[in-house]
């Protein structure tokens, strides 16, 4: 009846990471690299999620979970108008002596450019890495690689990003 699934951070990034159906039912925040999270699931096909730490972004289950499927139950009573109108490796003692661009609690290093902003902003505010449609049939190993170089301040509760490369989704 149920599957297990290990999904491991195998970044240098914190993340806030998610097995989707119309929203967030299994998720956990601010998995640390190398940390491993495991769910008992339902045998249904899931949208995987990770989006990158900010210490604002976090899954949350009122705002995730109960308000969506609030607004989703009210369209669906209201009908297609309903409908409409919901399509409308450094050192911390490094860290600290370097200018910074800040998102939240994500710095990324003075003279970064626009295209390295945005893309950092959508791995904040929508995902990072996201795959539709696997099936949890069986017990599951997940394993989250790739992405940016980066390290974490302990004392200050922030982590650097120094690059852009992509995460990925390793089964």
């Amino acid at each position: 009846m149920w599957s297990t699934v290990t999904i491991i951070n195998e970044t240098n990034c914190i993340l806030n990471v998610a097995l989707k159906l119309a929203t967030p039912l299994y998720y956990e925040n601010k998995v640390m690299p190398g940390q491993s999270v495991v769910r008992k699931v339902g045998k249904v096909l899931f949208t995987l999620e990770a989006k990158l730490w900010n210490g604002e972004n976090t899954y949350d289950e009122v705002r995730d979970i109960i308000a969506p499927l609030t607004m989703i139950s009210s369209a669906a009573l209201s009908g297609a108008r309903g409908l409409a109108a919901m399509a409308s490796g450094h050192a911390a003692e490094e860290m600290k002596n370097r200018q910074v661009f800040s998102m939240g609690k994500v710095l990324l290093p003075e003279g970064v450019s626009e295209e390295t902003q945005t893309t950092i902003k959508t791995w904040i505010t929508d995902a990072a890495v996201r795959e539709h449609g696997y099936f949890m049939g069986t017990d599951r190993t997940i394993r989250i690689a790739g992405g940016p170089a980066a390290c974490y301040d302990e004392e200050n509760d922030t982590q650097f990003v120094e690059t852009v490369e992509a995460f990925t989704f390793v089964y």
